[in-house]
Parts: structure tokens; C-alpha cells; sequence
């Protein structure tokens, strides 16, 4: 990798981390050379549902996968939470419902804007 210039290695490394199952996009992606090693910045886009635990997982998957293109980089993972505005609420409702202790399952949510 190093006979390539940052800019390709960007690129090798935007297809990899947005080829993975649960990365939804990633984006401002900068690879620099400081010293004798490589710094890798990315903001990567998950789903807004996911839980911290989940997005940790994610973030180290995703620094894995970067460690495998430039061994020894530095790598800074900023998470960007992605949400689909109509479903929002009605997918909040039947989280936390099915989250409760002694819940015994969410449906049949029904969601009604007035004004």
C-alpha cells in the first residue's frame, strides 16, 4: 500500500468500510502521513436504532477492516446516527415497548399527527 498514493488509499478503504453489512455510507474519509505512520480519519453512517453497544462493535469492525489496508494506522471513527423520518416514531414506540420488562410484544402502532 504504500506505493499508492493517500488519495487511492481513500478510496480502497471508502469501498471496504461501505461494502459492510451494517455501514449505511461513510464520508469525509482522509488519509495522512505523519512520521512514519498513517492517520485515518472517516465519519461512518449507521442506523439511528442501533444501541451503543452495537455501535461500538460496528466502529471496531470498521477499524479492523482499515488496520487490514494500512497496518499501524491511527484510525478516528466518528459515527453519524441515520434515520428514516416515517418510521421514527412508530419504530420508537415498539422498541421501547418491546424493551419494557414483562412486555409481551409491540403492535398495531398507530401514529396520528394533529397540527
Amino acid at each position: 500500500m504504500v506505493e499508492r498514493s493517500p488519495k487511492e488509499i481513500t478510496q480502497i478503504i471508502k469501498r471496504r468500510i461501505e461494502a459492510m453489512k451494517d455501514v449505511k455510507a461513510c464520508h469525509q474519509v482522509s488519509v495522512r502521513v505523519t512520521r512514519k505512520r498513517f492517520d485515518v480519519n472517516m465519519h461512518v453512517l449507521l442506523d439511528g436504532w442501533l444501541s451503543f453497544d452495537e455501535v461500538h462493535g460496528i466502529a471496531s469492525d470498521v477499524k479492523r477492516e482499515v488496520e487490514k489496508v494500512l497496518p499501524n494506522a491511527r484510525v478516528t471513527i466518528q459515527t453519524e446516527p441515520v434515520r428514516h423520518v416515517r418510521e421514527d416514531i412508530r419504530t420508537l414506540a415498539k422498541r421501547i415497548g418491546d424493551w419494557l420488562p414483562g412486555s409481551k410484544g409491540v403492535h398495531n402502532v398507530h401514529v396520528q399527527k394533529v397540527d
